[in-house]
């Protein structure tokens, strides 16, 4: 059911950005924060893989630019526990004297928010030609989930 959610509250924010568009007769450079989970069988990877087809289709049909970011994992300031980041996660559960779980312990593939702001602004600043892009963040550092957990707990016992 929340994953439902998920999916129709995705879907609709990319509809009503493309109405309001549409509405303004707007030929604008669209810039999608995707996730390396349109490759998975979820709801929220399904939704972000068909949110992305409907801004190519709108771009090609109204002569206008759109670049997909296909992003890995995020972690850094600002990150939201329970929300976009296992780090901020654990990190919130060992500050608040909370037993962390892991669920899967599979590895992550990450990038540091402040490098993933830097291909931003690049994508910004250093338009393509292709009208129409999908570019795949390459992922900076990849760690086991339970290392990172291991190596938060090691920061919390120095502190504490």
């Amino acid at each position: 059911m929340e994953t439902e959610v998920i999916y129709n509250t995705n879907i609709e924010l990319v509809d009503k950005l493309l109405a309001s568009c549409t509405r303004t007769v707007s030929k604008l450079h669209v810039l999608f924060s995707s996730s390396t989970q349109e490759e998975k069988d979820n709801l929220y990877g399904k939704s972000k893989r068909d949110g992305r087809k409907i801004f190519e289709k709108w771009a090609v049909e109204n002569n206008s630019s759109f670049t997909a970011l296909i992003i890995p994992n995020v972690f850094g300031p600002f990150g939201n526990p329970f929300y976009n980041s296992v780090i901020a996660t654990f990190s919130y559960q060992l500050t608040h004297n909370e037993i962390p779980e892991i669920h899967t312990d599979s590895e992550l593939n990450l990038i540091f928010i402040n490098e993933l702001v830097e291909i931003f602004y690049n994508s910004i600043i250093h338009k393509s030609n292709n009208p129409i892009q999908k570019i795949e963040i390459e992922s900076t550092k990849t760690i086991k989930v339970s290392t990172i957990l291991e190596t938060l707990q090691k920061f919390k016992n120095r502190l504490f």
